[in-house]
């Protein structure tokens, strides 16, 4: 998902004759596609990391319902 920032363009008038500040713009625009990416990457890792857990809680449920019987077998017998 591509979302345009800012442009150049939009910057105030006033900054036109400031390289400056249109470098400093830029460096917080850099910044900001930076950390979207972060963010981005971070809900991918949490998703991964849900999914995991479900797989493993699935797991273990199917583990349980298998060996219940046979532990109720087992103290019947004892």
């Amino acid at each position: 998902m591509t979302t345009k920032l800012w442009s150049i363009e939009k910057v105030p008038v006033i900054c036109e004759g400031l390289p400056v500040i249109k470098d400093l713009w830029r460096s917080v625009r850099a910044e900001i596609v930076h950390l979207t990416q972060l963010q981005q990457h971070s809900k991918d890792q949490l998703i991964a990391m849900e999914n995991r857990l479900r797989t493993t809680e699935d797991e273990s449920d199917f583990q349980s319902i298998f060996l219940l019987p046979l532990l109720k077998t087992n103290q019947a017998t004892m």
